[in-house]
């Protein structure tokens, strides 16, 4: 069976959208255990305290951002090259976050990453998130 060039844009479209959503939902139903992996444990620390919620709640900041730099690139290179980039810019993180060593090893280094990690993620999420919407009107 064929698939139309329409489907196929469909179910990519889709399952990156589902892979996506799937990846921060899981991170964030894990945040307590990401939380004494990645960020000291003592209660007096503020980045023990909130370091966890920080990491998670940057897609809600950066995330619109996002969408406006890949809504551009969108515009002036097409839609295809901006969901490449996109994407790419959301794998590399995803790649990085199982390697980055805990706490007790790198100390608040451990911390930082994890939030620049999540912070390129939530950049490109929101990037992929309009490209797709738009790239699938267009393609209709």
């Amino acid at each position: 069976m064929h698939m139309g060039r329409t489907t196929k844009n469909t179910l990519i479209s889709f399952f990156s959208h589902i892979f996506e959503h799937f990846e921060n939902a899981i991170f964030t139903f894990t945040g307590v255990f990401v939380a004494a992996y990645f960020f000291p444990t003592n209660s007096e620390s503020f980045i023990g305290q909130y370091g966890i919620f920080l990491a998670i709640s940057i897609g809600l900041v950066v995330s619109p951002v996002g969408a406006f730099f890949f809504s551009w690139i969108g515009d002036k290179y097409g839609r295809k090259p901006a969901l490449t980039i996109a994407y790419t810019v959301a794998v590399v993180p995803t790649i990085v976050i199982p390697f980055i060593p805990n706490y007790e090893s790198i100390g608040l280094l451990s911390s930082t990453i994890l939030i620049i990690c999540r912070l390129f993620q939530s950049f490109s999420s929101g990037g992929a998130f309009t490209g797709r919407i738009v790239f699938l009107t267009e393609t209709h």
